[in-house]
């Protein structure tokens, strides 16, 4: 193994400690790219398929011609210095680990598989980004989407409007035809059972139609609490993007965008990210876009060469990122320009501030080798004050959380004793609902069946009539005749009942006239003879008394007990 391969797998276990977690798994990194890790030589061999393996320009455009045959590796025997893990420093100078070089190369196989994976994995979700950046750079995507939403939802609720309007339809349909079954009554049990099975037909159809409605309703609960609690989270997260957040990778200004140089900067932003200028910095990366502005890290990457290429003529760099990059106009290109020009001026400020920080550190450090001891003493050992004030802030927690689990446990109750409030109010008005239909069927059912009976009592008086009928004509032609003479006797003797009172009437008058004519009547004036009681009133009351003497007697009389008549065969037997 020749010096160069040494230098760049130890770069490359040094690289990739670095990219450890704390299970031990690699973890990628944003500046690997699908030719490998820029500045290392992965043992990989581009294809000629593959632009991107064959250092082409991202996004399908061709690169300039000075570029074009340029990789994505350093020359074997041409690789930089590059800085190692004190581990493999030691290793190096120390001529006993010399034998470690199997170990390292069958460590540095599965590195490549590894890497081979992600390139794969990677180009994927590349090629997905510009399928995505394609679909959406139109400029009236947002319309569109929102339209055809529009247009989704419309369609789902119309057609649950149909379906609806279809089963109200047909449940009115049917109570129409059982209105029509009960306004025409028929006799039978056919006409009974009938109308029972429509009224069961009813119910039926209404007990669905309510179980539908009931669960498409808890669906929609349900998703409601669902994308409540979904905005609740984003929103949470949203409100976390304003505090302290982890400091993103910067990218390389010089050109070596490395995992060492990222490693870096990210710990430098840990540790001094109090620093005014360090601040500045990130507030302008993470209000503006992060680190690329905005862009994905492939465009920003070519916009940062021709950025280079033309130092001084913003003129002809917003020209040549028209013509090489796709779908950027001139508003986007002198945005980025701008904003680019701020970003390295930011970032020249933040690298002075923490220049001269480490100085100072330096500096401190040599005056003040000793204090940093005792601050380290005291730091372990705290005062009795500051214990006293960590128990008063325990207790008041404990006390907080106490608080809030009654109160939530107060609340938990309330709520449980609205929900069985609640269900027993929807189970009485159950109740009611069903003894009112009851009722109602009950009604329905009496009104039917005295119809019925009305009907049948009908048709039985029809019936008995019909039989008199025809038990009348079927008289003989001797007891027409019998029974026309005795009507004839009957007038007869009523005639003659009538005559004789008429004749006795005008006698009675011829007598009373006569003795009218021969006495004279003289009466005298007597006012108290109005207020006496006349003959009929007092022959009415006599009636009345006899009449109600002979209440108190018995009106059962053998006289008037009535006697079959026997038989002209049995008698005389």
């Amino acid at each position: 193994m020749n010096p160069n391969e040494a230098e760049a797998e130890a770069y490359i276990v040094y690289d990739m400690e670095a990219c450890q977690d704390r299970t031990g798994h690699a973890l990628p990194d944003p500046p690997l790219r699908k030719g490998g890790m820029v500045g290392v030589n992965c043992g990989t061999k581009p294809s000629n398929k593959s632009p991107a393996l064959n250092g082409k320009f991202p996004r399908g455009h061709p690169p300039e011609p000075h570029t074009a045959k340029k990789k994505f590796q350093f020359p074997r025997n041409t690789a930089p210095a590059l800085p190692a893990t004190p581990a493999v420093a030691a290793k190096r100078q120390t001529p006993a680990h010399a034998p470690a070089a199997p170990l390292l190369i069958s460590k540095n196989k599965d590195i490549r598989e590894w890497l081979d994976t992600l390139i794969k994995i990677r180009a994927r979700v590349q090629a997905l980004q510009r399928d995505i950046w394609i679909a959406t750079s139109r400029p009236n995507i947002k319309e569109e989407m929102s339209f055809a939403d529009y247009r989704v939802v419309d369609t789902i609720i119309e057609d649950e409007k149909r379906k609806m309007a279809a089963s109200i339809g047909q449940i009115r349909d049917m109570a129409i035809s059982l209105v029509g079954h009960i306004t025409h009554v028929t006799s039978g049990n056919a006409y009974i059972e009938q109308l029972r099975t429509l009224m069961h037909s009813i119910e039926t159809a209404l007990l669905a139609f309510k179980e539908t409605q009931r669960d498409k309703f808890e669906g929609l609960l349900r998703d409601e609490k669902r994308l409540t609690s979904e905005l609740a989270g984003h929103e949470e997260r949203i409100i976390g993007w304003d505090g302290p957040s982890r400091p993103d990778t910067a990218h390389d200004v010089a050109g070596t965008s490395t995992k060492l140089v990222s490693r870096i900067k990210a710990t430098l932003l840990d540790n001094h990210g109090s620093l005014p200028e360090a601040q500045a910095f990130q507030d302008y990366v993470a209000r503006y876009g992060g680190h690329y502005g905005g862009w994905d890290d492939l465009t920003h990457s070519a916009f940062v060469k021709l950025y280079k290429k033309y130092p001084n003529s913003n003129v002809r760099l917003v020209e040549a990122v028209m013509s090489n990059i796709p779908g950027i106009n001139v508003e986007s290109a002198m945005i980025h320009y701008q904003w680019y020009g701020k970003y390295l001026e930011l970032l020249a400020a933040r690298k002075e501030a923490i220049r001269k920080w480490k100085e100072q550190k330096v500096l401190a450090k040599q005056y003040s080798a000793h204090s940093i001891e005792l601050s380290a003493d005291q730091d372990v050992k705290l005062t009795e004050r500051d214990r006293e004030e960590e128990a008063r802030l325990r207790e008041q927690k404990r006390k907080e959380v106490e608080e809030w689990k009654a109160s939530r446990k107060i609340k938990q109750e309330d709520e449980e004793r609205e929900r069985e409030a609640t269900a027993r109010r929807a189970a009485e008005d159950a109740a009611k609902k069903t003894k009112q239909h009851e009722k109602v069927k009950a009604l329905v059912m009496e009104r039917a069946q005295r119809k019925v009976a009305e009907e049948e009592q009908r048709k039985q008086e029809a019936e008995e009539a019909g039989r008199l009928r025809k038990h009348t004509a079927a008289l003989s032609t001797d007891d027409i005749k019998r029974i026309q003479q005795r009507d004839q006797e009957v007038l007869s003797r009523r005639k003659e009942l009538l005559d004789r009172r008429k004749r006795e009437d005008e006698e009675k008058e011829k007598r009373l006239n006569k003795l009218r004519s021969t006495v004279e009547i003289h009466v005298q004036r007597d006012p108290d003879r109005l207020f006496k009681p006349t003959e009929g009133f007092l022959k009415k009351h006599e009636k009345k008394e006899e009449d109600e003497a002979g209440l108190h007697q018995s009106m059962f009389q053998n006289v008037h007990i009535p006697r079959r008549t026997v038989p002209t065969w049995r008698q005389g037997i």
